[in-house]
């Protein structure tokens, strides 16, 4: 099997995982949606989850990103009993200061919250239920924690079924118990849910630790690989905890203005996410690997080649979502939304945010790869640093902003300072490296972009027709649907004639897959 075949099967694999994933995560907001509209309730989850969240995120993705290249390097020279050496010392390590950490955060509860929403009084509503739901999610860092690193080993080994199933237990549980306990506990069902989903991810990863061999409940404090890694962590977590603090920004920024706006916020962003989720997580775990084997073997055509594919493949969806969601903000929002205490004046609202959400879709999505490549470097200081500076200049840009634009603010300063960092990684690592196949890379991009603009044209001429004929959700979807057809076929075509080899690449693979079928 040739390497863009292997890259393009386990892509897929943890794309379609993913669309499931996203399939039950915008479920459970579109009931929260029915049941709780835009208000206080809703306001008060998004704030109680907005740090273990932003931990969670934190810890899975930097114990993955730092673990790998570790422990392929000594993979790589014949040692698999020091490689795991190093992965069960780190996550007994990992176990045990977490732990503590989740005990102290229950502990302290009180003083976080007081900093986290500034703007509630204490004897409110929304101040209990941030406090009760914040109690019952803040254990999430321990299992995101063990989740990281066990699925860090599974990458290694070019296994990718389970770690990206993981996500989609992770939803389920969160929509199953929202169903489950809401009449009971109200919005609390849905916190409840949210910390039952890592436990379950924890439980389906633990196989590949109870059928090894070399897995040791020890920790070697004098192991060169163990100080690696935490000498690559630190710095890592400390900063991109910040340099990912959006949705804390967010919470502690619209604690001040009127209920609904932190909502409106976290319904878009969270869409945009689910979106860059779906078109990037698939690629960019897939490359990752296969780049940091490039460079542990000091390999720099294979290096560039994957670098490459990665960004152009990316590109070839992400580029026309952008201007797929900033077109259909609004109806896609009435669509999922607009229902039960969910009213016109939220879908105009959170459709806004959408739309400048939307415009840092791309970026999002080709920050995982370049961030990826850095790590893969064994540089986990350089994005981190980026992202640091990133979320002052952010704060300070939405602060500034906060009197003329409301909630959209945050949006705005978000989309911006996206764009922003992604250029100064990409440059920073082209000075460094050289190897980013850059002439191939922006004339792909150009191809979609014009072909996504033709797409975009279609559908700004589109929609205002379908909304003015469509008075019920129904008849939108039944609407919507050509005119989405018709978009996406508008777009194949034009990057056809354009002789797009990416969109050549996929087309064989996708046929190759049918007759394949079509012979059994």
């Amino acid at each position: 099997m040739n390497r863009s075949t292997s890259l393009f099967r386990s892509s897929l694999l943890i794309t379609v995982l993913s669309l499931i994933s996203i399939g039950l995560g915008l479920a459970t907001q579109i009931i929260l949606s029915r049941w709780f509209g835009a208000g206080v309730e809703l306001d008060a989850y998004f704030a109680s989850s907005s740090v273990p969240n932003l931990f969670a995120l934190v810890l899975t993705g930097s114990l993955t990103i730092v673990f790998v290249p570790v422990f392929l390097t000594y993979e790589s020279q014949d040692s698999t009993e020091q490689a795991w050496g190093v992965a069960g010392g780190f996550l007994n390590l990992l176990i045990l200061v977490l732990g503590i950490i989740s005990i102290l955060g229950v502990l302290l509860a009180p003083l976080v919250i007081r900093f986290l929403v500034p703007g509630y009084r204490i004897e409110s509503l929304g101040y209990e239920l941030v406090m009760t739901m914040f109690r019952i999610q803040w254990p999430i860092i321990l299992f995101s924690g063990i989740n990281g690193v066990l699925s860090g080993i599974y990458y290694t080994q070019s296994r990718f079924a389970r770690p990206a199933a993981a996500p989609v237990i992770s939803s389920g549980c969160t929509l199953l118990f929202t169903l489950l306990l809401r009449q009971q506990v109200g919005i609390v069902s849905t916190a409840i849910g949210s910390l039952i989903g890592p436990i379950v991810q924890t439980a389906l990863l633990l196989p590949i630790l109870i059928h090894n061999d070399y897995y040791r409940l020890h920790i070697d404090w004098q192991h060169p690989g163990l100080r690696q890694v935490g000498k690559l962590m630190l710095p890592w977590v400390t900063f991109n905890a910040l340099a990912k603090g959006t949705s804390v920004l967010d919470t502690v920024l619209t604690s001040t203005l009127p209920a609904g706006s932190l909502s409106y916020l976290s319904y878009s962003n969270r869409l945009v996410n689910l979106t860059v989720n779906l078109i990037s997580r698939g690629t960019a775990l897939s490359v990752f690997p296969r780049i940091s084997r490039s460079h542990a073997a000091s390999d720099p055509a294979s290096f560039r080649l994957y670098f490459s594919i990665g960004i152009r493949f990316i590109g070839i969806l992400a580029i026309p979502a952008t201007g797929a969601l900033i077109a259909v903000r609004e109806p896609l929002m009435r669509m999922l939304f607009e229902r039960g205490l969910f009213t016109s004046g939220d879908t105009t609202a959170t459709g806004l945010a959408l739309a400048v959400y939307a415009t840092a879709l791309t970026s999002l999505a080709f920050g995982s790869i370049v961030s990826n490549t850095f790590y893969a470097r064994h540089d986990t200081l350089t994005p981190a640093l980026i992202g640091f500076v990133g979320i002052f200049l952010q704060a300070g840009l939405a602060f500034l902003l906060i009197p003329y634009l409301s909630y959209l603010a945050m949006a705005v300063s978000f989309s911006v300072l996206a764009c922003l960092k992604l250029s100064t990684m990409v440059y920073l690592l082209w000075r460094r490296t050289r190897l980013l196949d850059g002439q191939q890379i922006v004339i792909s991009l150009s191809r979609m972009v014009l072909a996504a603009l033709l797409m975009y044209s279609w559908l700004t001429l589109a929609l205002p027709r379908v909304e003015a004929t469509a008075s019920t959700a129904t008849g939108l979807i039944v609407r919507l649907v050509p005119v989405g057809l018709i978009a996406l076929a508008i777009y194949v075509f034009a990057l056809f004639l354009l002789r797009s080899p990416e969109l050549a690449i996929l087309g064989k693979r996708f046929c190759g897959r049918i007759l394949a079928r079509d012979s059994v």
